[in-house]
């Protein structure tokens, strides 16, 4: 998951890329990203597992980032960062 964890932005609010791969045997149906407890936000996820979006407007501090993927059989996978 990029941003990584620990990962300093400084200055004004910005747009912020996040992005990583998942992969499952069973196939991935959807990835979603949630910042600081907010409501998910879904990913683009390609083909070969490969997930992104912006989160726009990103105001400067430290901030918490969940991503929870589900595959095509309703498993759900989470991962939390803080940047």
């Amino acid at each position: 998951v990029t941003p990584s964890n620990q990962q300093h932005f400084h200055g004004e609010s910005a747009d912020v890329p996040v992005s990583g791969t998942i992969k499952d045997p069973d196939g991935i149906e959807s990835v979603s990203v949630r910042l600081n407890g907010q409501p998910p936000i879904p990913a683009k996820v390609s083909k070969d597992g490969t997930w992104s979006l912006v989160l726009p407007s990103v105001p400067p501090g430290i901030h918490e980032l969940e991503v929870q993927a589900t595959d095509r059989v309703d498993d759900q996978t989470s991962a939390l960062a803080s940047f």
